[in-house]
């Protein structure tokens, strides 16, 4: 059974706790608790067309410079259902990184997903995850999102499903449960979970998404996973400009790394038979005999990998 070096243990927990964030600063905890109480000026950010009968979105910018900054990233999901609760189900809320107005509860909720009468787009994903995520399937509106929805179905009908779920049980099967270097540790309260838990869904992604065979190419495969978790990451990134060695630029060179792997791939890929996502969308077509070109094929298995590592973890 795998066991856990304990020094190795030891300088994780140094590095966690002695890394500053808003979460660990001195005193962060008594200001955004005061933060959350404040009344602050709101003010309407949009007015509704006249005879319609709806309400304003009104807002506020909370502090100067920061807006929301502290609560939203001390708080999370507490911060934004106190301000559901405190301002209703549509509110303008302000960061230095993005404005933004949450849709919130119920009927918003369906109201925006289910989008009836077109009127909302995704437009705004471009200011977020834009330049790292480059046409990837969420990023795509209308009918060119319908024409890349329906070739892209095509990789995922029953009989290709249970291919990937083979793939995914063999992975999961050796990291997890095989020894002796496989086995994650039992009754061990030293075992990180969160980590372990993210490895393994890069590992699986290489496997299913990428086609590389369990345990192969090592030093690529890690190379490619940091460059997921960077380009992950950069849509957070407060200073939105690609000025090194801040957290956009890092993504934006991160974005490069993947696209020349994928493109080299993707040469690869399009004369051989596989199981995988990657070889599969090489191949499929639409009931019409559309086809992705390799570019559309490069920015889906982008968009792709960091939508199944991102959701699972």
């Amino acid at each position: 059974m795998a066991t856990i070096s304990t020094p190795h243990y030891l300088l994780d927990q140094a590095r966690r706790r002695l890394t500053p964030t808003l979460q660990t600063i001195p005193g962060m905890g008594i200001i955004d608790e005061h933060l959350r109480k404040q009344d602050w000026d709101e003010f309407v950010y949009a007015e509704p067309p006249a005879g319609s009968g709806l309400k304003p979105v009104m807002g506020n910018s909370g502090l100067p410079v920061l807006g929301h900054l502290i609560e939203i990233f001390r708080g999370g999901p507490e911060f934004v259902l106190e301000s559901y609760r405190k301002y209703g189900p549509v509110y303008f809320t302000k960061t230095p990184a993005l404005n933004a107005i949450a849709a919130l509860g119920p009927d918003a909720t369906q109201e925006v997903f289910s989008n009836r009468n077109k009127d909302f787009t995704t437009v705004a994903w471009n200011d977020v995850i834009g330049p790292f995520f480059n046409r990837g399937l969420l990023l795509m509106d209308g009918e060119e999102h319908m024409f890349h929805r329906r070739i892209m179905q095509e990789a995922f009908t029953r009989t290709r499903l249970s291919g990937y779920i083979a793939h995914m049980d063999a992975v999961a099967t050796k990291v997890v449960a095989s020894p002796p270097n496989g086995a994650w540790p039992v009754n061990d309260n030293r075992f990180l979970f969160m980590p372990a838990i993210k490895e393994l869904t890069l590992d699986i992604g290489a496997v299913v998404f990428m086609g590389h065979e369990p345990g192969s190419d090592h030093e690529l495969v890690t190379r490619i996973k940091g460059a997921y978790e960077t380009t992950t990451r950069a849509g957070g990134a407060i200073i939105r400009t690609p000025v090194p060695p801040f957290k956009w630029w890092r993504g934006l060179q991160a974005r490069k790394v993947l696209e020349d792997y994928f493109t080299q791939r993707v040469a690869e890929k399009r004369g051989t038979d596989g199981t995988d996502m990657l070889t599969v969308l090489c191949h499929i077509a639409d009931e019409d005999g559309n086809s992705f070109s390799d570019a559309d094929i490069v920015n889906h298995m982008i968009f792709l990998m960091m939508a199944a590592h991102d959701t699972s973890s």
